[in-house]
């Protein structure tokens, strides 16, 4: 697999099922604990447990026991659901399971308070920090921050590494995210050393992003540069990778559904689920409190224990080095408690709206390296050449260039267009395994048939791979050179099957020593002049929500996974005279000749298909003050589907520079909402 070009492409999609909260970042008040009674003797109801005997592979290596577990944040919606109560169910978890190392996901500031006491009393130490301040504090509290910690037992295994980074294109700056994330996400590692085999294995723990695929899939590249680090400062260690993915490695209720992130991680670690030789429970992670009660809301049940979910997947991992590792068991850790609280007693109580994942692994080949394989991920081909093709297109022009890593102000990332100039990138990771992102944005959209970048004469850069995309949130991988290190002075040509329609492309490092060096970075096709007036050229005046998570800007940030939504009021109580949705006020740079624009349904639409706008009211102005009516529709045909786009030509096209849209009347639950408007001069 490690040759020295290794064609491929990656199809991104947004249709990765979101099946879990961001993670504790709004404010929930926590009850008083001086006015709460908590009987926590309780009794364990189980259908999975390890075996009371496991089987000694046949290899080399000491059985290592690993647990991930999604805590769920520290809510208080009900005081049963408190850290007190759940997190003393979750230590009779512990004790059952032993696990050597264990990551937990939404460990917010109240969970880590509670956390570092009882894993202490059972001889564990931890690495962590929160992902929102950087620090991880006592005397920090709340159900925010939330830290990724990787637990271990000090009784066992020495500390010899660890570390914190965040999911972002600058990966070592405290509280940073990208690539159109949800929240800001972290992961923390350990490098543990048996005290008595020698033996050395990597924890990592993270939680992926709930609404951006893209984020997702960067997010495993900016893992395994990580660990390409790891293993470059402390050889062929074991490496294992758990957390709370936010993608099912199938969906069976969508054919068309790609595990686009599952694949991505997969690439190159083994789920230990596919490994395992005994299997105790298997099925979905993520529960919801849903089967068969609203637990979070405080129902006491008489109800019999909530069954996993069989026919769905997890969103929850144990990823391990790929070829390097044997499983004696996997299983869903469903464990329920039955105890008494406040005069109720309470039924099959889940520790959180996820169940945890635990494994028995067995570090069977210690000598193997790093390995890659792409091969589900490749849509089409595409040529990696460093010869240049005698039928070259032409090279684009009119395109910007931005890069995650800072460059010296002698040598501008824009210079990187221009033959015969160098740029050379900070400092970054303090190993050869720097992550490293260059992202180019014509002006408008382009048939992209070609990609280059050159190498300079030291500082070599290795393992580069090239997307393209039309909106930034579906990209495709259209090739990718994989080798210890790219030749010195050389030209990598990126020769595309056919043409790709594109406004952005990104090169993607994940593998820089410091200093990194490159001389060229070209593109090649043809533009297209579509007429769409793009985000950068609006000016936003005003507008409903204004500044808020659902404010009327998210329909001009190009993304489809934000949208504007307002209610005007509850379904079925419509009012004699309903308040009007106040006015959507922009402009453009300069004056336009809007001739059409497209409305895009929001990714909750279907489920919610009394939200489409049944009239709204376009108008017009050169000077800001004087409107005219541009376009007025009254009953549109907007069916649900999410993601749907529409266009509509406008009635009086011309040239103006200030609009107002109107939203008439809204949906038929009192309720609109949109993803995205985008406007064109030329009719779409």
């Amino acid at each position: 697999m490690m040759k020295k070009f290794l064609p491929i492409v990656l199809l991104l999609t947004l249709l990765c099922i979101v099946l879990t909260a961001c993670g504790g970042d709004s404010a929930i008040t926590t009850a008083d604990p001086t006015t709460t009674t908590t009987t926590v003797t309780s009794t364990v109801v189980e259908t999975s447990a390890p075996p009371t005997t496991t089987e000694t592979p046949a290899a080399s290596g000491t059985p290592i026991k690993l647990l991930t577990f999604n805590l769920r944040y520290d809510t208080t919606s009900h005081p049963c659901m408190s850290t007190d109560v759940r997190g003393a169910h979750l230590m009779e978890v512990i004790d059952k399971y032993q696990p050597d190392s264990v990551g937990f996901n939404e460990a917010t500031n109240n969970w880590m308070n509670y956390l570092r006491d009882a894993m202490k009393e059972r001889g564990y130490d931890y690495i962590g920090l929160g992902r929102d301040s950087g620090v991880d504090s006592p005397t920090q509290t709340g159900n925010g921050n939330e830290h990724c910690p990787v637990f271990y037992r000090t009784d066992k295994f020495e500390l010899i590494d660890s570390g914190n980074f965040w999911m972002s294109n600058t990966p070592a700056a405290k509280g940073t995210h990208a690539w159109n994330s949800a929240c800001k996400r972290i992961c923390s590692y350990v490098v543990l050393k048996n005290k008595e085999t020698g033996e050395v294995y990597a924890h990592l723990g993270t939680h992926l992003d709930h609404v951006s695929v893209e984020a997702q899939v960067h997010s495993v590249s900016v893992i395994e540069t990580y660990i390409r680090a790891i293993l470059e400062k402390h050889g062929n260690i074991g490496i294992v990778l758990t957390g709370d993915f936010n993608c099912v490695r199938f969906d069976k209720t969508n054919p068309d559904y790609i595990p686009t992130t599952y694949n991505s991680v997969t690439a190159y670690m083994d789920d230990a689920l596919d490994l395992a030789k005994t299997v105790g429970v298997q099925g979905a992670s993520f529960s919801g409190y849903q089967n068969p009660v609203n637990w979070e809301n405080g129902q006491a049940s008489n109800n019999d224990k909530p069954a996993v979910d069989t026919t769905s997947s997890p969103i929850d991992y144990i990823f391990l080095k790929k070829g390097a590792y044997t499983v004696s068991y996997y299983t869903v850790v469903d464990d329920t408690f039955t105890f008494e609280y406040e005069g109720k007693t309470w039924h099959n109580h889940p520790i959180s709206d996820h169940y945890g994942i635990y494994c028995e692994a067995t570090l069977s080949n210690a000598t193997v390296g790093f390995t890659k394989d792409d091969s589900k991920l490749i849509a089409h081909q595409a040529t990696v050449s460093t010869d240049k093709p005698a039928d070259l297109p032409e090279k684009l022009s009119d395109i910007s260039l931005s890069s995650s890593l800072l460059c010296s102000a002698k040598d501008p990332i824009d210079h990187l267009l221009l033959d015969d100039e160098s740029v050379a990138t900070a400092t970054v990771n303090g190993t050869k395994h720097g992550y490293w992102e260059i992202t180019a944005t014509f002006s408008d959209l382009a048939n992209v048939q070609a990609i280059s970048f050159k190498t300079a004469s030291t500082r070599l850069p290795y393992n580069a791979r090239v997307f393209v995309s039309h909106d930034q949130s579906t990209w495709e991988q259209v090739g990718a050179a994989y080798d210890s290190e790219l030749s010195a002075n050389t030209t990598y040509y990126f020769i595309l099957e056919k043409a790709v329609t594109a406004r952005y492309v990104k090169l993607i490092f994940s593998d820089c020593v410091s200093g990194v060096k490159l001389e060229n970075f070209s593109l090649y096709g043809s533009a297209i002049d579509t007429g769409k007036i793009y985000n950068e050229d609006i000016v936003l005046l005003e507008g409903p929500k204004s500044g808020e998570k659902e404010g009327y800007e998210k329909m001009f940030d190009g993304k489809l996974d934000t949208k504007f939504y307002i209610r005007l009021y509850e379904n079925n109580a419509t009012p004699a005279d309903p308040d009007p949705v106040p006015d959507i006020v922009f402009a453009t740079k300069t004056v336009t000749h809007i001739q059409s624009y497209q409305l895009t349904n929001a990714s909750d639409t279907a489920s919610f298909p009394g939200r489409l706008a049944r009239e709204w009211t376009l108008y017009a102005s050169l000077d800001g003050n004087t409107f005219t009516v541009i376009d007025h529709v009254i009953a549109p045909e907007l069916t649900s589907e999410n993601f749907k786009t529409f266009t509509f030509e406008v009635d009086a096209p011309g040239d103006y520079q200030y609009y107002k849209l109107v939203f008439d009347t809204v949906g038929t639950t009192g309720n609109v909402q949109f993803s995205e408007i985008v406007f064109f001069e030329k009719v779409r």
